[in-house]
């Protein structure tokens, strides 16, 4: 289960929607009548961006007698997702040379994985024929 907080402008409020996509808690905030939804997800600096309303609709089929003849049935779609500047705490432009920035350091991550993961192949190879000539 995760926690989204639904956002106003650049600050946090003290709605909190839970769900296990960000979908999920959109749906639910929209049920509430909530329009442009800018959830932030607890524990991280990402900002999902959507754009909901909801509709009179009647009750399905077989529900229960407490429930009322219409209900509201929410409508969300996905505008995407911003990124908060860790200092500000407010979303920063990606420029160009930020995407050439991520996009580097991210060929050296995977080039450093590849040589430790090699390494470690090696290793267990030497240890193994070790074993075999004893």
């Amino acid at each position: 289960m995760r926690y989204f907080v639904l956002r106003s402008g650049t600050r946090d409020t003290n709605h909190v929607f839970t769900g296990s996509q960000p979908r999920r808690a959109a749906l639910k905030a929209a049920t509430r009548g909530f329009k442009n939804i800018t959830l932030r997800e607890r524990g991280t600096k990402k900002l999902h961006v959507y754009r909901g309303n909801r509709k009179r609709v009647r009750a399905p089929e077989g529900s229960p007698d407490w429930l009322p003849s219409r209900v509201w049935k929410p409508v969300v779609r996905k505008k995407g997702i911003k990124r908060l500047d860790r200092r500000t705490r407010r979303t920063r432009k990606r420029t160009r040379r930020t995407r050439r920035r991520t996009r580097r350091t991210a060929r050296r991550k995977t080039r450093k994985t590849r040589t430790r993961r090699t390494a470690r192949r090696r290793t267990r190879r030497t240890r193994r024929t070790r074993r075999r000539r004893r």
